[in-house]
């Protein structure tokens, strides 16, 4: 991945909270768009045997969705790298990493629980996971 792509912080004054429902927020916007314009293509199916079409037209767009929230995830996880990044360790190097980043704050001496960071963990491997998931279970 390109240096530039890995770097969060692209916003001007660099990335806040309300960089989480921002992304939310597009997401559920695009599929709400999505939604209406799915129910208006399928409205001009009228005749029975256009059921497989239709469930057709349904399928690709569920897995289009996927995609979509996919993004929301990765982005979210991003967004909650770079405010760690951002905030607590502006001028250091940390290691690409969210476990890098998350030992780094605990060294720090901030009070991270055992299972608070293997909360943290468990939700980069399944963003990881997903990711892996849609990669090999797609059409290409």
């Amino acid at each position: 991945m390109r240096k530039e792509l890995k770097n969060f912080n692209w916003h001007i004054y660099g990335l806040r909270v309300s960089d989480f429902d921002y992304t939310l927020n597009l997401v559920r916007d695009v599929i709400r768009d999505r939604k209406y314009k799915l129910e208006t293509k399928i409205a001009e199916y009228d005749n029975v045997e256009d059921v497989e079409i239709v469930a057709d037209i349904c399928h690709y767009n569920y897995i289009e969705n996927q995609y979509l929230w996919s993004f929301a995830l990765w982005r979210t996880q991003g967004v909650f790298e770079g405010i760690l990044k951002q905030e607590y360790f502006p001028n250091k190097h940390v290691g690409n990493g969210l476990s890098n980043k998350v030992k780094y704050c605990k060294k720090k001496g901030f009070n991270i629980s055992d299972s608070n960071f293997n909360k943290i963990l468990e939700w980069s491997e399944l963003r990881n996971s997903l990711s892996l998931f849609l990669l090999n279970n797609t059409d290409r």
